[in-house]
């Protein structure tokens, strides 16, 4: 074999090894900043972006049958390319309730004590973190239930979303209602929105961190990242309430997709465990033909982008693929229609109005790779190949 040629199957056998290592880690693109105080601002043209595009998919949105937002907000490569504010009453400033994408805030939360110890794993009972709590119905079936069958809403719980929260809400006690509710099916077989099972997960933090869960995220979420206005209800009792009720800026819920962007880190802090992030992104459940469910956020097929969705249109849109991060908020609520309807915008409007068919990796820092590496399989493994191949 030529030298040359030699040199360069030893090249691709060695870069082979580097990207097929599993426990190395993939690291976050490249920022010339973080927004923790402010947002910088860019045309869509300087990142990439067709600004025509952009305002064709504001039309489509105002149009008939449509899902008449009051803000829609587009970061790119870490910039607001694109934000409006499509009502008088809101504009960068005013918060507004982001309602079940509180959900997705709560899953962080869960991540982070896990990655603090404070919670050994996902396969945790849930009855376990309530013994202080009477139990009266399908006692061996509720055992079962575990962390991950309410971050999955497979619970197996009986739930009617449409009547149960305001039946919750209308006693002294939303845990116990939840607790009493009678098994429907065996828990992690079938999925059924449950936003009392979320209630749940907002009761396991406090117990176990002995704050409720809009102060542990106010330390060790929103802190972090810069957000600081923040409402967000209790319940009778004084739990947070995790069926929503959190309220932001625009602007900061693109924060939150930012930092599920960038893997959980944050100007260098890694503020959510990054398996949770990837484990977030996956499928875990199938909901129907068009959605599936990771840990509390919404996955469109076919889109590659993962999603905060909330009652009256909020929803947060993460596009790793493209380094995107999409907000909407409205005031039309049509279920799943106007959800499909924002499904469109992404895939008509935004994703396509990447001039860039895809954004290029960062580039590779060869220290970090060599640290992250253990040195002596791989060194070993290289001269042997070096070995035969001059042979």
């Amino acid at each position: 074999m030529p030298s040359s040629s030699k040199e360069q199957l030893l090249t691709f056998i060695v870069v082979t090894i580097i990207m097929g290592t599993s426990f190395i880690p993939i690291a976050s693109a490249a920022r010339d900043y973080w927004p923790t105080e402010s947002w910088r601002i860019s045309t869509p043209e300087e990142q990439g972006m067709n600004s025509t595009k952009l305002e064709e998919m504001v039309e489509y949105l105002l149009g008939p049958s449509a899902l008449r937002p009051l803000s829609v907000l587009i970061v790119r490569n870490g910039y607001i390319v694109f934000e409006e504010y499509l009502s008088s009453t809101y504009d960068e400033n005013r918060t507004m309730d982001i309602y079940s994408c509180t959900l997705s805030i709560l899953s962080a939360l869960v991540g982070i004590a896990i990655d603090e110890e404070l919670i050994e794993s996902v396969d945790t009972s849930v009855l376990e973190f309530f013994s202080d709590r009477e139990i009266t119905t399908d006692v061996e079936e509720k055992a079962e239930i575990t962390l991950w069958h309410l971050l999955t809403m497979t619970s197996g719980l009986s739930w009617e979303e449409n009547t149960d929260p305001i039946a919750m809400k209308n006693t002294n006690d939303w845990i116990q209602y939840v607790l009493d509710k009678p098994m429907l099916r065996d828990s992690g077989t079938y999925f059924e929105y449950n936003s009392g099972a979320a209630h749940l997960l907002s009761a396991v933090l406090q117990n176990v961190t002995g704050y409720t869960a809009s102060e542990m995220a106010e330390e060790y979420l929103f802190g972090p990242i810069g957000i600081a206005d923040v409402d967000w209800d209790t319940d009778s009792q004084g739990f947070t309430d995790g069926t929503g009720s959190c309220s932001l800026t625009t602007r900061d819920m693109a924060k939150i997709g930012y930092l599920y962007l960038n893997n959980g880190t944050w100007d260098g802090v890694q503020v959510i465990p990054e398996e949770w992030v990837m484990d977030t992104q996956q499928s875990l459940v199938s909901v129907n033909t068009i959605k599936d469910y990771g840990y509390l956020w919404w996955i469109y097929r076919g889109v590659g982008a993962y999603n905060a969705v909330g009652f009256w249109a909020r929803v947060i849109s993460v596009i790793p693929e493209y380094d995107l991060v999409a907000v909407v908020t409205g005031y039309d609520n049509y279920g799943d229609f106007l959800r499909n309807q924002w499904k469109h915008a992404l895939t008509e409007w935004i994703i396509p109005a990447t001039e860039d068919e895809i954004v290029p990796a960062a580039p590779i820092d060869w220290l970090t790779v060599t640290v992250a590496i253990s040195g002596v399989s791989v060194v070993v493994l290289v001269a042997v190949l070096v070995i035969r191949l001059r042979r």
